[in-house]
């Protein structure tokens, strides 16, 4: 139920690491190694086809890293960005979710 109300109300930053992996169980997941780019994040979790499709996202205003909107296409998605140094929420929209998980 927390899990579902942190979503919703953009409180993610109070889940727990347990709490995470139960979001890893059921939002598309990818692990990252290193940092890499917004653009590149967004085809790769599925929430974005093509770069030129994840670029109107992010020049739109809909897409939320961590509950917070991001506009600049040239983020570099890194672990310091990172809840509990390992997890990253990317949102398109109001519905679409997908995690980030660093090694």
């Amino acid at each position: 139920m927390r899990v579902t109300q942190a979503l919703f109300k953009g409180t993610l930053s109070e889940l727990t690491k347990n709490e995470f992996l139960m979001l890893i169980k059921t939002l598309d997941t990818v692990t990252l190694n290193e940092e890499k780019s917004i653009l590149d994040c967004l085809i790769d979790v599925n929430l974005a086809q093509s770069k030129r499709e994840a670029r109107e996202f992010v020049k739109n205003n809909a897409v939320s890293l961590n509950d917070v909107k991001i506009n600049d296409i040239e983020l570099m998605v890194s672990k310091t960005l990172a809840i509990h140094d390992k997890y990253i929420v990317l949102r398109r929209g109001k519905k679409k979710y997908a995690i980030l998980a660093f090694n």
